[in-house]
C-alpha cells in the first residue's frame, strides 16, 4: 500500500467515524476499526437497517425508506441483499460522489445517470432543494426508482425510464440478482469474463429498453441549465459523454464518473474518459483508477 492511498483511508476512517449521525458512535467506531470497513458497513445495514418482515420489505437510513424488490424475479435474494447493501454504503456511508470542485448545491440542476434504486437521487434532492430539479435516468429498474423517489417525498426528482448513449435506440440489456450491474449485452466484457471464470453469477436474464443521447433529450425538455452530472452506467460513460456535445457547449456541467467499467472492447473506461473530458477542455482529479471528477 502506498503512502497516498494509505492517507486516503485514514481520511475515509476518520470522515466516517465523525459523520453518519443515524449511526451509534459505538457501532462507527467497530466499523471504522474494521480492517474492510466496507463490509463492516455492509453488515451493520443487514442487522440494524433492514426490516425484512414487513410485506414491502425495506431498508431504513438516514430517514429514508429504501425499497429494493425489482420488477423481475430475483433467484438469489442473498445476492440481491448483497448489492443493495453495497449502494447504501455508497451513497449514504461512504460515500464518493462529490469533490471540493464538483458538488451540488441549492437551486442545481444534476442528471443522475445510472438511476439504479434512486438513492442518489433522493441524496441530490436534499442538497439541491425545492427549487433544484434532478433528473434520474434508470433503463431497468425505473419503477423501482420512481416507488423510492416517491414515498419519499422527493417531488423535485423526475425519473426518465431510459439509459444514455451516442444515439436514440431500443438495446437488450443484461440483468442479474445484484441488481446494480445491470448493463447494454456486450459491455463489460472483461468483467463478464473474469466472473464466469470465478464461477460467480453474472446476468442469466435480458430485458429491453431504450436509450437516449442526452442532446436530444435536452431539446425535448428545455433545460435552463445543467450543474453537475453524475455518471454510472456500467461501461457506457464513454459514448454518453459523446451523445452530450452540445449539452457540454452549452451548459458546461460538472462530472462525477464512476471510472472503473470496462467497454464493449473489454478496455477499461478510466484513461479514455480521463483523455475525453480533457479534450472538452476539463480539468480532472482522479480518485485511483475508480473515481473522476471533472470541472
Amino acid at each position: 500500500m502506498n503512502s497516498q492511498t494509505l492517507k486516503r483511508q485514514i481520511v475515509s476512517r476518520a470522515g466516517f467515524l465523525w459523520s453518519n449521525r443515524d449511526i451509534a458512535f459505538a457501532h462507527r467506531l467497530q466499523i471504522a476499526a474494521s480492517p474492510r470497513m466496507g463490509r463492516a458497513a455492509m453488515r451493520y445495514l443487514r442487522r440494524n437497517c433492514l426490516e425484512a418482515s414487513c410485506a414491502e420489505p425495506h431498508f431504513r437510513l438516514s430517514g429514508k425508506s429504501i425499497y429494493f424488490m425489482p420488477g423481475y424475479p430475483v433467484y438469489d435474494r442473498e445476492r440481491l441483499l448483497h448489492g443493495i447493501s453495497q449502494v447504501l454504503v455508497e451513497t449514504y456511508l461512504m460515500p464518493e460522489l462529490f469533490h471540493r470542485k464538483v458538488t451540488a448545491e441549492r437551486g442545481d440542476v444534476v442528471l443522475d445517470l445510472g438511476g439504479n434504486i434512486g438513492t442518489t437521487a433522493l441524496l441530490f434532492a436534499q442538497r439541491v432543494g425545492p427549487s433544484g430539479r434532478v433528473y434520474a435516468f434508470e433503463p431497468i429498474v425505473h419503477e423501482l426508482c420512481e416507488k423510492n423517489v416517491r414515498r419519499n417525498g422527493a417531488d423535485n426528482v423526475s425519473v426518465v425510464p431510459c439509459g444514455v448513449g451516442d444515439r436514440n435506440t431500443r438495446v437488450e440489456f443484461e440483468v442479474s440478482d445484484f441488481c446494480i450491474d445491470s448493463c447494454v449485452t456486450g459491455a463489460n466484457a472483461r468483467a463478464t469474463a473474469q466472473a464466469a471464470t470465478a464461477g460467480t453469477t453474472r446476468p442469466a436474464r435480458k430485458v429491453q429498453a431504450e436509450l437516449v443521447r442526452l442532446d436530444d433529450w435536452m431539446r425535448t425538455v428545455d433545460l435552463p441549465r445543467v450543474d453537475l452530472i453524475k455518471m454510472d452506467i456500467e461501461g457506457a460513460e464513454e459514448s454518453a459523454i459523446r451523445g452530450a456535445r452540445d449539452l457540454i457547449a452549452r451548459f458546461r456541467p460538472k462530472w462525477s464518473i464512476s471510472s472503473y467499467h470496462y467497454d464493449f472492447s473489454g478496455e477499461p473506461q478510466h484513461p479514455k474518459l480521463v483523455k475525453l473530458l480533457t479534450k472538452f477542455g476539463y480539468q480532472t482529479a482522479e480518485v485511483e483508477q475508480r473515481h473522476i471528477f471533472a470541472w
